[in-house]
């Protein structure tokens, strides 16, 4: 069995080094190539890949044409019977690979196949905000509707023949998109708990608000997209919707917003809660980070609905 790890690098100096030397150094019994495509960076990435050019296959890319396009361009660079994909900013254990493939035995329908992704340890407010929001976590291996991106396996002649979608520019929803769109098409997604890569988080305001405005957007287009719209959590929010409605002609517009303001906190405090039992964070910490997790969550539903007033805005032509 020969299989391609592809690993899409841009401006991350500061990680690259650790997930190459996790991934080169996989207890993987058969053949493997480790592929890098740098889209674009200006930070000194490049340098650092020059020293692993003896040891991995490296595309440059002199513009930054987006993660999707990036995954992509791997994958025709590959060889392997499977392509796995991580991220440049995460670190694998040493079995990750050999367990990530494993699933592809059961059935030939399974052309997708994910791991469990953990956070690596907060230091600051905004890591513990986020903590969570890029895992999947489930009690055991099992079929799912999707995986993460960043601990990814695809049959390479699927995603040949169904590639990433390339409007996608910026790293949001790649992942989901091919995990819903072959579900469409009757394949299969498994979830396998054993095979683990640890992610790090966003770290400031700034890139944790970008990021799910980005996520909201773009899981609108994907809804439409994979005619999933409505889509769960987008229910509950048009019922919610309907709710304030009627609250505004029992309590008048003078009272409306109060109400509206107090049923929209309880909405995003009970999906926060929900949201902690399938990831690490403890109670204690839902609670210390409902604050930030408040303003992420209504960010993400103005991506919803920004897609409608500006469907072109954040996505290529």
């Amino acid at each position: 069995m020969i299989v391609s790890v592809v690993i899409p690098v841009y401006n991350r100096k500061a990680f690259i080094r650790k997930c190459l030397e996790s991934v080169l150094n996989q207890e993987f019994v058969g053949d493997y190539e480790v592929i890098v495509v740098d889209d674009g960076s200006t930070d000194g990435t490049v340098d650092i890949l020059k020293e692993y050019s003896s040891r991995i296959k490296l595309h440059l890319n002199t513009v930054n044409q987006g993660v999707s396009s990036a995954r992509n361009q791997g994958v025709r660079l590959s060889r392997g019977e499977f392509v796995a994909m991580t991220d440049s900013d995460c670190v694998a254990t040493p079995n990750w690979l050999s367990e990530l493939v494993k699933p592809f035995e059961q059935s030939k329908d399974i052309v997708i196949a994910g791991g469990r992704v953990e956070d690596i340890v907060e230091n600051n407010y905004w890591q513990l905000v986020n903590k969570g929001f890029n895992t999947f976590i489930a009690k055991s291996s099992c079929y799912s509707d999707r995986v993460v991106g960043c601990n990814m396996a695809i049959r390479r002649e699927y995603v040949l023949s169904h590639p990433y979608d390339e409007r996608l520019k910026f790293a949001a929803g790649d992942d989901t998109g091919l995990c819903w769109s072959s579900r469409e098409k009757g394949f299969k997604v498994f979830y396998t708990d054993s095979a683990l890569v640890a992610h790090h988080h966003r770290s400031t305001f700034n890139s944790s608000i970008v990021q799910q405005f980005l996520y909201g957007y773009v899981n609108t287009y994907l809804c439409i997209k994979t005619k999933r719209f409505p889509y769960v959590p987008n229910g509950p929010r048009i019922l919610l919707l309907l709710l304030l409605c009627l609250l505004m002609g029992f309590l008048g517009l003078s009272s409306f917003w109060a109400a509206a303001m107090v049923c929209w906190v309880l909405y995003c405090f009970l999906c926060l809660y929900h949201s902690a039992k399938s990831s690490a964070k403890t109670i204690y910490e839902v609670i210390i980070t409902f604050p930030g997790n408040f303003l992420l969550y209504s960010t993400f539903c103005v991506g919803n609905l920004a897609y409608f007033c500006i469907p072109n805005a954040y996505l290529k032509p």
